[in-house]
């Protein structure tokens, strides 16, 4: 199974794909340049970000593509990243097909796009109009369209049709239609009355009782314990991460938030930012959590912690 090109193909279709263990590949565009007088066209290019959203979307798009299981599909895409890690590791580049390769420098991973890449975005649709008429001007003839011609009502009678009955004669074949037409009427009037007085000698059926409501549960954010045995029916790999749940440029303030987090109980940190000193972050470790739990879970950390401005992954630990 070539795990490589149908990353290739997912991120064409969705405009990213996360792979764990490695990143999240987005397809960014490039606004159009000029070289001299000449003006080059909007490009498109491939950046790797250390966070991304955790799903098995990619696993059900091999799954769909290859008729296997999801479970199977899981496995393949964790045997790549295992792979790609150790040869990322010795040095050596692994290949997207016809989108760029994997690099490791200086222990981070990155992603280089192929010079040749183009990628040509979905057109949108257009929508045919119908053409409005003219409006009529007053003292000219007014074209509605041409429509065929009907014909004109002839008060003869055709050849099939028969000739009129005579004034003053029965027509004993409309007697016989409208006496049958009374009979049915009869009929059905008697078997709605009959089925009716059935109806009302029968009980009701006793109503069942509606069930009773039960309160909405709202999952709480629970700390994973890592010495903990987990058993799943799918074999996948634990997760730990640490998720950044505030942003503060004082550091007053992330002192108060981090002492009145930890007086709770929480378990949280505050760490500077690498690329400037002025801004600190208050993190929350969580260790060995199911990839299928981590949208619940920060979804779940976003309304305890920070429900204005959200959470997200800082980076992953394991």
């Amino acid at each position: 199974m070539d795990v490589a090109k149908y990353i290739g193909l997912f991120l064409l279709k969705n405009n990213f794909v996360y792979i764990h263990g490695l990143g999240n590949l987005e397809l960014k565009k490039r606004p159009a340049t000029y070289e001299g007088e000449a003006l080059k066209p909007p490009t498109y290019e491939v950046q790797l970000t250390p966070s991304g959203s955790i799903d098995d979307n990619l696993a059900n798009f091999i799954a769909n593509n290859e008729q296997i299981s999801i479970s199977k599909a899981s496995n393949a895409l964790r045997e790549f990243s295992i792979q790609a890690k150790t040869e990322l590791q010795s040095g050596k580049p692994v290949e997207i097909p016809s989108i760029g390769k994997f690099i490791e420098t200086n222990g981070r991973i990155g992603f280089v796009t192929n010079p040749g890449f183009q990628f040509t975005p979905p057109s949108i649709p257009t929508i045919k109009v119908a053409r409005k008429q003219a409006e009529p001007v007053f003292g000219q003839p007014y074209n509605v369209g041409t429509r065929p011609a009907q014909p004109a009502a002839s008060m003869d009678p055709g050849p099939d049709e028969p000739e009129a009955e005579k004034t003053g004669s029965i027509n004993w074949l409309r007697v016989g239609i409208a006496a049958g037409v009374l009979l049915l009427l009869i009929l059905a009037i008697f078997t709605i009355v009959k089925y009716m007085g059935n109806n009302n000698a029968t009980k009701e059926a006793p109503l069942m009782p509606p069930a009773s409501t039960q309160e909405e549960q709202v999952m709480e954010p629970v700390a994973v314990d890592s010495n903990a045995a987990v058993t799943d029916s799918i074999p996948a790999e634990l997760l730990s991460f640490e998720v950044k749940l505030h942003t503060y440029t004082d550091q007053a303030k992330a002192v108060a938030r981090l002492t009145q987090l930890k007086g709770l109980g929480k378990t949280v940190m505050m760490q500077p930012a690498e690329d400037d000193t002025n801004v600190y972050y208050l993190l929350m470790p969580i260790e060995n959590i199911s990839p299928a739990d981590t949208t619940a879970l920060l979804d779940s950390l976003r309304r305890n912690y920070n429900p204005k401005r959200g959470v997200s992954i800082y980076k992953f630990t394991n």
